[in-house]
């Protein structure tokens, strides 16, 4: 028997898919005179997926990690 379009997810006959979790995190592009020039949102698995991501964000420019309040890393521009 096939579902009718528009279904509600939790109905019966339905399969269950588990809730994946996700954690929110803040990249902040950092100048040469330590100002925070920008903000990039992250959603990610968890604190490494997060890690791996904001050392993408580094080009020419310094990328200081956060969650919440707490700080977890800077990562700095190779030096040239």
């Amino acid at each position: 028997m096939q579902e009718p379009a528009g279904a509600h997810p939790n109905s019966p006959g339905r399969r269950h898919r588990p809730e994946r979790k996700v954690e929110e995190y803040r990249a902040y592009l950092v100048d040469q005179d330590g100002h925070f020039t920008g903000r990039i949102d992250l959603l990610c698995r968890d604190e490494h997926d997060a890690r791996q991501r904001a050392k993408q964000l580094v080009d020419g420019h310094a990328v200081e990690l956060w969650q919440g309040d707490q700080r977890i890393e800077r990562f700095e521009p190779p030096p040239r």
